[in-house]
């Protein structure tokens, strides 16, 4: 049976193809099921994992992946992964939990330090003499190493407390770094409290960090620079960057995040790129990016050992002794034996396989982004450094506007996810100057990272974006249908993270609800929440203004954002029960005239019409309470019969009467000037219809009031 689940994984890892069909709804619900009361059979559940599993997974090891080097297809590094976890170290602690292991993986510290120019001392008498820690990726090895800048910024905070958050600065360059960053000084108690520096052609510009030091000086707990930025793989001038900071203020920790860029380290013609890494104080690194190693292996490492002693762990269990590794691993506990997957893949391929990769790798990029620069269809953003290209496709240099050039490659990124056939990356950077500077704009990202990738699949690749990038030119439905799907696709994932409620509930209504949005066409959104929180409105609101800049969508910021993004229970329920159209002291129903001025577009009626009008036009529901949302959603149809039952100037209105005096008022006026419903448009006219159709039978009599003036009584002079 255990040789069954190598033989899946192996079949799997050798399959050309990215991935073998997307994930779509309803697979996606097939695997959010609940605990089976009785154990399933090894065999049946084989089969499930084979059926509803294996298909919808990304093969990092395809030679079609290439937007990321993450391969982890080294043969010596996959059987150290399969071994570890037979054998069941905890590298928590030496005597017992890992007598030989904790050696080994003080062994993979000490290669990594002399990759990127630290000294090792020659004899390790414990655990604070290794210089260097493992751990589950850079996201934590650059959370340690702001936690090392915080201890020397301000001694003695692991146990009092951050006192001046203030003072806890941290340098950055803008648009290049990376999230944990960050999020490491905030987990940290340091606040929100990052400098971002101008960059020059994706490195720090010099000058503005020079003048950004003493504008702060004594307020900065780190500077942080880039061997491969998270974007182009840029290698920062590193020794310039020592030079600076040690200039301005010696006491500032300086670390560098080079997850990629140590690789550089193992070739004997590319390591003067890191040239001054060896002066930083503390360098994360990630194997498992660049050494073909399987999730998840990554390293801190620090210039002087004994700084680990600054955020030391004291414990009586089982890391009180002189090689527990527990005890300068924050955040960790048990820990399984990850560094024996790099001991196996470093020691088979040694120091001059290890070159011969890292030499080939950056060479196939140098490759790619020759034949780029060679082909009218394309154009690069950066010059190869590590392994990456970023590029755009261009279709001849007829794409006439940023806008145009974002929203084509998105879909030729939206397309190559959903065939599943090649897989590159994508992500936003401000343009450097090739098309407007400063703008964001949305390269494709070429970056190699497995051996196995060839010449011809390069120019496969190029072949296979020009196709998909001339089908979305001819197609402009295409694009539009492309772009639109993942727009709902990046509103959902982002309203998913959002701390809402167990009752809140998120649609999108206007073009993009009813799925017939055109090239601009602005997004209009509903959050509804039980009880309303300005920090996520803030979030939303920030979030739906650079989701319109990325797209190049028309900004619709007439009905201000504070009126219609965000909607409580009780908005719901006063929208449901007509108080808009309400004349105090009476039953009558009317429906006050649209004034086009600042104070009515930001007042109450008109948030309650714009809910009324979402909920009973063609709109989706996208995630949340979708009991909460069918209840209100429901009770809303209802309640526009009842308004047009009120308005008909008829006792006993037809359907036919209420669409009629829904859509559009008796001088002819309809659309936003009346109830919002703009009936000249197909797919809003029919869903109306069958609203109308629907609530009508259910609900022809006991909801309406009989003693209610028809609509001759009550209509206001337009």
């Amino acid at each position: 049976m255990l040789e069954r689940f190598l033989n899946i994984g192996l079949n799997f890892k050798l399959q050309k193809k990215v991935q073998q069909r997307p994930l779509d709804e309803s697979a996606r619900n097939r695997l959010l099921q609940d605990l089976p009361q009785e154990g399933v059979s090894l065999e049946a559940l084989l089969k499930e994992f084979e059926e509803d599993i294996v298909p919808y997974s990304t093969n990092f090891g395809s030679s079609h992946f290439l937007g990321f080097p993450d391969a982890g297809n080294s043969i010596a590094a996959v059987g150290g992964a399969i071994a570890s976890d037979l054998m069941q170290q905890n590298l928590i602690n030496q005597s017992f939990c890992s007598p030989a292991g904790t050696f080994v993986e003080i062994s993979v510290i000490r290669w990594l330090r002399e990759i990127v120019g630290y000294k090792n001392q020659k004899l390790v008498n414990d655990i604070w003499d290794v210089g260097g820690i493992i751990t589950s990726g850079g996201t934590l090895s650059n959370a340690v190493g702001m936690m090392l800048a915080r201890e020397r910024k301000q001694p003695g905070a692991l146990e009092k407390g951050v006192t001046n958050p203030e003072k806890m600065k941290i340098v950055v360059p803008v648009g290049i770094g990376h999230y944990s960053v960050k999020s490491a000084q905030m987990w940290l108690g340091c606040g929100d409290n990052l400098l971002e520096v101008a960059t020059d052609n994706f490195r720090y510009d010099l000058s503005a960090l020079e003048q950004t030091l003493k504008e702060h000086r004594g307020s900065v707990m780190a500077v942080v620079a880039y061997a491969g930025d998270s974007r182009t793989m840029t290698i920062d001038h590193l020794e310039d960057i020592v030079r600076v900071v040690k200039s301005v203020d010696p006491t500032i920790w300086l670390h560098a995040d080079a997850c990629h860029g140590f690789s550089l380290g193992f070739s004997e013609k590319l390591r003067i790129k890191l040239r001054g890494i060896e002066h930083f104080d503390s360098v994360a690194t990630d194997p498992h990016k660049v050494l073909l190693s399987p999730y998840t292996i990554s390293a801190l490492l620090v210039k002087n050992p004994q700084d680990m002693k600054l955020i030391t762990s004291k414990s009586d269990l089982i890391m009180k002794e002189q090689f527990a590794f527990g005890q300068i691993t924050p955040f960790l506990g048990s820990r399984r034996w990850d560094s024996l997957k790099l001991w196996m893949m470093m020691k088979n391929f040694g120091a001059k396989g290890l070159d011969e990769l890292i030499s080939k790798r950056h060479a196939l990029a140098v490759s790619f982004s020759r034949k780029l620069q060679n082909d009218n269809d394309f154009e690069i953003l950066n010059s190869v450094d590590l392994n990456a290209v970023a590029f755009f496709f261009t279709n001849g240099g007829r794409i006439s506007s940023v806008d145009e050039l974002n929203a084509i490659n998105n879909a030729i990124h939206s397309m190559m996810l959903e065939e599943g056939q090649f897989h590159l990356h994508q992500f936003s950077i401000p343009d450097p100057g090739i098309w407007e500077k400063g703008a964001l704009v949305y390269p494709l990202r070429f970056m190699c990272g497995n051996p196995n990738v060839t010449e011809q699949d390069l120019d496969d690749l190029i072949e296979y974006v020009r196709s998909l990038g001339r089908n979305i030119i001819k197609n402009k439905q295409m694009l539009n249908q492309v772009t639109a799907s993942k727009i709902i696709d990046e509103l959902r994932s982002f309203v998913e993270t959002l701390p809402l409620g167990e009752r809140d509930f998120f649609i999108v209504y206007g073009s993009h609800g009813s799925k017939s949005s055109k090239e601009d066409s602005d997004v209009d959104v509903l959050l509804v929440m039980e009880k309303y929180d300005s920090a996520v409105f803030e979030s939303l609101k920030e979030f739906i203004i650079q989701l319109h800049k990325k797209y190049g969508l028309a900004f619709d910021e007439e009905v201000p954002y504070e009126n219609k993004l965000v909607s409580t229970f009780a908005d719901i329920e006063a929208a449901i029960n007509l108080e808009p159209f309400k004349k105090p002291g009476t039953l009558a129903l009317s429906v006050p005239p649209v004034e086009k001025t600042s104070e009515f577009l930001a007042s109450r009626p008109i948030r309650l019409r714009l809910i009324l009008n979402a909920l009973t036009s063609p709109h989706m529901f996208l995630t949340g309470d979708k009991e909460r949302y069918s209840e209100f959603k429901n009770r809303a149809e209802h309640a526009i019969i009842k308004l047009g039952t009120a308005l008909s100037a008829k006792s006993t209105p037809t359907q036919e009467d209420i669409f009629n005096v829904l859509t559009r008022s008796p001088n002819g006026q309809s659309g936003e000037w009346w109830l919002g419903y703009k009936a000249e448009k197909p797919i809003v006219s029919d869903y109306l219809k069958d609203v109308v159709r629907l609530r009508y039978v259910q609900n022809k009599k006991p909801l309406f009031d009989s003693d209610a003036p028809g609509l001759g009584a009550i209509l206001p002079k337009i």
